[in-house]
């Protein structure tokens, strides 16, 4: 700051200007170029989507937002409706 109070910036350097700068050399490791196996014998076939096929489950309820438990028997639904808020 000047005496009387006004802002000054500092004054840079030229000694370092953008035409003497030279970026460092990167150092880059040879890797072999390995191609991918292309067979055409090898195959898999498509599987099918899981599915609940047992009788454990009866159902689904909600307990708090969307939090959902699965429902084993009766008596568990009715102590799950029973539950307050």
């Amino acid at each position: 700051m000047t005496p009387s109070g006004e802002f000054v910036a500092p004054k840079t350097s030229n000694m370092c200007g953008r035409a003497d700068y030279m970026p460092p050399k990167v150092y880059r490791r040879e890797t072999p170029n390995i191609p991918s196996l292309e067979s055409k014998e090898h195959f898999v076939a498509k599987i099918e989507p899981m599915r609940y096929t047992g009788t454990l489950v009866k159902g689904l309820a909600t307990m708090h937002k969307s939090n959902i438990i699965p429902v084993i028997d009766d008596d568990h639904a009715k102590d799950l409706a029973r539950m307050r808020r």
